[in-house]
């Protein structure tokens, strides 16, 4: 997964990943704060083929965020 905030953004974004079967949030993966202008990289063993992904940006900000989040993945 590769997760990164535009430059010019308002304020930091939270991004979390959750792992979803069906229609169900099963478990939360992960949580992720990304300031202005930075980016994660992270790397994960899934038990699962879907997995939700929601972006919030933190109060206080003013104006709007933009994010880019990359999911790569296989199955053996």
């Amino acid at each position: 997964m590769v997760a990164d905030e535009r430059v010019g953004s308002a304020g930091p974004v939270i991004i979390r990943l959750t792992i979803t079967e069906g229609n169900e949030l099963v478990a939360q993966l992960d949580t992720l704060t990304l300031q202005p202008h930075a980016q994660i990289t992270r790397v994960y063993e899934v038990p699962g083929t879907k997995l939700s992904i929601f972006a919030d940006a933190l109060a206080g900000g003013s104006g709007s965020s933009s994010v880019d989040v990359l999911i790569y993945g296989w199955t053996e």
